[in-house]
């Protein structure tokens, strides 16, 4: 039976092409043609540049030559600037040395870049032989940009590539072109839909001897804090730490930029470099209490960014709330709020020689004469920070604290968002007089505290802290109980522990716990804050 349709369906080809006409005969035989000649390139043809890197050998007579050939036989897949790679050939080692065969090829042209991942300590090098004689030797670097090199193999039957000895950065050839045309598959580009998916990408990260770099995204409960601000997105650096991200599809990302609180008060910098340039030709100089400066860069023209610290310094900085292309994070940061000055006293971060008192202790430190139980007491060279963008005075008595050694002479320094204030420290011959100190916070959101002296048995008290808060920068979204900027299951889980009497909210948490504004915190709530998260309603 199937012989009879065969048969027939030939007939019926043969009678069609028959009522052709001469062009449309043609057309049809180009056609299927051109069809045979595609189902037989895919099908047995070779690509040319995966004919050159299956010709890959050891480059010299040793057995420790390590590479490794991507020709397209399998799915595996390399990195090289953040895009993906299916052809070329890596390094994988320190001794990495091997030859391509050119016998008939004219033209060679490929690219040379840093391998992701790899080490960020070494410098090295790349020197290509024809045929055993030395053709040119290349300086590599971790952050160079992408290196083209074409040669002309006419009269050269093998191709030796040597990379620098003993080196720990692995570096790649990619972009392979053979007489013109090209691997069969080209690099994969990221594109990004999230910040999420941003700051994942980044690739180059601990890449160098003790350096640290933790991404903070979305899927983490903690965030890292910088000027008492508690970020939920970004990337902190330490002791040499950094990022790198493909930016071919980003036109422009911002992000505040600062020192993490509480991880060293020393000074030191970060480097921001637009493909290999470094940002305004300079490091920038970043110290404890350096503001938090937002920076906002134009990507449109540059394939990859780098931001890095310094190295073998225990300080840490970061970048947090990142944007990109208009696209912002679902949580940015949370500027603290006080209940009172004992809980504003506690926020306390970037510390050295200093000592909270809050009321709890028995014995207290006194100045004057007079006994204090509350407020700080400091050593000499001390320092204490504190974020104040919710409140709009400070209030302190300042002086010696009774029998230490006062130094005459000696200031306050008090930095107001950066800009030093200085504040003699009174006393005469008698006694060692207490002054009153009112700081205007209004437009601050941070101060540093410290004294400029150095003498080890004198010593200083802050007593009787008082805050006024500036009610107009407060601004609680109401059922965001645990105040991370985010209304879900945590929050009601806290609301239903506050109403059984397992954990009390305070302040602020009680403030958003408390929905339906009507000073009682009960079922109800917990019933609005569960429709605003099945999207029933919207609170405010």
């Amino acid at each position: 039976m199937k012989k009879i349709i065969t048969s027939m369906l030939a007939v019926s080809m043969i009678t069609g092409m028959a009522c052709m006409s001469a062009g449309a005969e043609a057309e049809y035989n180009n056609a299927n043609s051109n069809v045979m000649v595609a189902n037989e390139n895919h099908i047995s043809a070779t690509n040319p540049v995966v004919d050159l890197l299956k010709s890959a050998t050891n480059g010299k007579d040793s057995p420790y030559n390590h590479y490794t050939v991507y020709d397209g036989s399998d799915a595996k897949s390399f990195k090289v600037k953040g895009r993906t790679y299916y052809y070329g050939i890596t390094q994988n080692g320190n001794i990495s040395s091997f030859s391509l065969n050119t016998q008939k090829v004219k033209k060679l042209s490929f690219k040379v870049a840093h391998l992701d991942n790899s080490s960020l300590v070494d410098d090295s090098t790349l020197t290509i032989y024809l045929d055993g004689e030395k053709y040119k030797t290349y300086t590599l670097t971790y952050n160079m940009t992408y290196l083209p090199i074409d040669i002309d193999t006419t009269e050269f039957s093998k191709v030796r590539f040597d990379f620098g000895e003993y080196k720990d950065s692995r570096f790649a050839l990619v972009d392979f072109k053979v007489d013109g045309k090209t691997a069969p598959k080209g690099a994969d580009i990221p594109k990004y839909t999230s910040v999420d998916s941003l700051i994942n990408s980044a690739y180059d990260t601990d890449t160098f001897w003790l350096s640290e770099t933790t991404i903070y995204d979305s899927s983490k409960k903690l965030g890292f804090k910088m000027k008492g601000r508690t970020y939920y997105n970004g990337i902190s650096m330490r002791s040499g730490g950094g990022f790198s991200l493909n930016t071919e599809n980003v036109d422009s990302i911002s992000f505040d930029l600062s020192h993490v609180d509480n991880s060293g008060i020393g000074d030191s910098a970060v480097k921001i470099y637009l493909d290999n340039e470094l940002y305004e030709n300079k490091a920038i100089s970043i110290a404890p209490n350096t503001p938090i400066k937002r920076y906002t860069l134009d990507l449109k023209n540059i394939d990859n960014l780098r931001i890095e610290t310094n190295r073998y310094t225990e300080t840490s900085y970061a970048v947090g709330n990142i944007e990109f292309n208009n696209i912002k994070s679902q949580k940015s940061y949370i500027v603290p709020t006080y209940d009172d000055a004992i809980d504003f006293i506690n926020s306390k971060f970037n510390d050295s020689g200093v000592t909270v008192y809050d009321n709890t202790q028995k014995l207290g430190f006194n100045m004057d004469g007079v006994n204090y139980k509350q407020g700080l007491l400091m050593s000499a060279g001390g320092t204490v920070s504190f974020n104040t963008e919710s409140i709009k005075k400070l209030s302190f008595k300042l002086g010696y604290i009774d029998n230490s050694v006062p130094y005459s002479g000696n200031k306050l320094q008090v930095y107001l968002d950066g800009e030093l204030k200085e504040i003699s420290i009174e006393k005469n011959q008698k006694n060692q007089k207490t002054q009153n100190v009112d700081l205007d916070v209004s437009n601050v959101k941070c101060v540093k505290i410290n004294f400029s002296d150095k003498y080890a048995n004198t010593k200083y008290g802050l007593a009787d802290i008082a805050i006024i808060k500036d009610e107009s920068k407060v601004n609680i979204p109401k059922g965001d109980v645990n105040l991370d900027n985010v209304v879900n299951i945590t929050d009601i889980t806290k609301v239903a522990a506050h109403i059984k009497g397992k954990k009390v909210l305070t302040g602020d948490s009680l403030k958003a716990a408390d929905v339906n504004d009507d000073n009682k915190i009960n079922i109800t709530d917990i019933t609005k804050i569960a429709a605003h998260i099945k999207g029933r309603i919207i609170l405010k």
